[in-house]
């Protein structure tokens, strides 16, 4: 159970180190202003992606081994990375050790838990409240579907939302559009919240969405 732990810390570190290597080579891809926006929304997703998998470039040496090193009693000598240490790491940790890792395991268990679960809480009430929405008038339906084919997407369902939200859009695979009840009275800029709004649903953003919220959860602490 312990080396479990371990490795999974490790791993999740190792994930970190290299996500934000992978995110600053975005950042420097994307301030530029060379990108489109559909780029930049597409690079930062590979980044999230990135969070996300376990997989990585083969290294000659990892984070175990230096944790391994660190915890050793001997001290003193070279730090040696590579295979080498795998005789050490595969030793039984002792209890001072193995408490700590435990105690890694449930910080990091505890902060995932409640940011998802605070993350979730949020995406349903707002879905909630974009789904208790009653529909838009005829003139703005119109609009929505001219734009949708314009961008040449499904038109989703338009509703009118809490006033106290700007526009949004809400749902994966059934996506709702909400917009307060004055947008209406200005057709401008509710052509410009509207295609905002579609481009969020041809880039499959909430898709994306879901992605950034396992990666804030899982590495809430970095």
């Amino acid at each position: 159970m312990i080396a479990t732990i371990e490795s999974a810390v490790t791993a999740l570190a190792m994930m970190a180190v290299q996500g934000t290597l992978l995110a600053l080579v975005a950042l420097v891809l994307t301030r530029g202003g060379g990108l489109r926006p559909a780029w930049q929304a597409a690079v930062w997703l590979v980044v999230l992606a990135k969070f996300v998998l376990p997989w990585g470039p083969t290294m000659p040496w990892s984070l175990a081994d230096v944790f391994a090193h660190l915890g050793d009693d001997a001290g003193g000598g070279p730090l040696v990375l590579g295979h080498a240490k795998a005789a050490a790491t595969a030793a039984s940790p002792a209890l001072a050790s193995a408490v700590g890792w435990i105690a890694i395991a449930v910080v990091w268990l505890t902060g995932t838990a409640f940011v998802l679960g605070r993350a979730l809480h949020a995406d349903r009430a707002t879905a909630r409240a974009a789904r208790g929405g009653y529909p838009a008038p005829a003139t703005a339906q119109q609009l929505l579907h001219q734009l949708a084919r314009r961008v040449r997407v499904r038109a989703p369902r338009l509703v009118v939302g809490d006033p106290s939200f700007g526009p949004y859009v809400v749902g994966v695979f059934r996506p709702i559009i909400a917009v307060p009840a004055a947008l209406l009275a200005d057709q401008a800029l509710l052509r410009a919240a509207l295609l905002h709004e579609l481009a969020h649903v041809r880039r499959r953003d909430a898709l994306g969405r879901l992605i950034q919220l396992a990666a804030v959860a899982a590495f809430w602490w970095w």
